[in-house]
């Protein structure tokens, strides 16, 4: 199997706090496979996700990506005095030419108009979704957060057909089980083996 991901752990604790997050633990994501992480609130989740695309730097953490992934968080790269059409074209300098954005949500001129800070949660959570997802690999975090129930349904539709192989944390079980075909638990400092769904 093609390995898309592998992460390796020796430790990692957030200094200030002095509170161990992992220890000799890692984590393999091969392609073809969209793994939901799971586990109770304080265990590491987002923090997995933020050392595997490098945005928390640790000498305790080996992490090679063999691919290039979209990354789909809360409000990351999310300007609030800028709208839609901006934004746009903001990711297309940032990730170059080959930034053709998935937009599964049909969003109305106005709501492309006004800033985000201007948005309903709802219409935030779309707009996210729209210009944060534009390839088959894909790293989300509670991506279902904001949406109402006929949103949600039709974005999990989209996810099947359009993302191929990633990672999801979320704490959306139905979700999970419905998106993607492995899970692992964090608990005790470690992240378990991968659970087939």
């Amino acid at each position: 199997m093609e390995e898309l991901i592998n992460i390796r752990i020796s430790e990692f604790q957030f200094s200030k706090r002095h509170e161990k997050i992992f220890e000799d633990t890692g984590f393999t994501l091969n392609k073809g496979e969209i793994v939901g992480v799971t586990g109770v609130n304080g265990t590491g989740k987002s923090t997995l996700l933020n050392l595997i695309l490098g945005f928390i730097k640790s000498g305790n953490v080996n992490c090679r990506l063999n691919a290039e992934f979209s990354y789909l968080g809360d409000s990351v790269g999310f300007h609030p005095n800028l709208d839609y059409i901006t934004h746009k074209e903001f990711f297309r300098n940032l990730v170059g030419e080959h930034y053709t954005p998935f937009e599964f949500f049909d969003l109305k001129q106005e709501y492309r108009e006004k800033q985000y800070r201007h948005l309903s949660l709802g219409n935030k959570s779309k707009a996210r979704i729209n210009l944060s997802l534009y390839q088959p690999y894909a790293v989300m975090d509670e991506p279902t957060e904001g949406l109402d129930a006929d949103s949600r349904l039709l974005f999990m539709e989209k996810i099947k057909k359009n993302v191929t192989s990633g990672l999801l944390v979320s704490h959306d079980a139905d979700f999970i089980n419905e998106v993607c075909t492995h899970k692992v638990v964090l608990e005790n400092h470690k992240i378990s083996e991968k659970i087939k769904l």
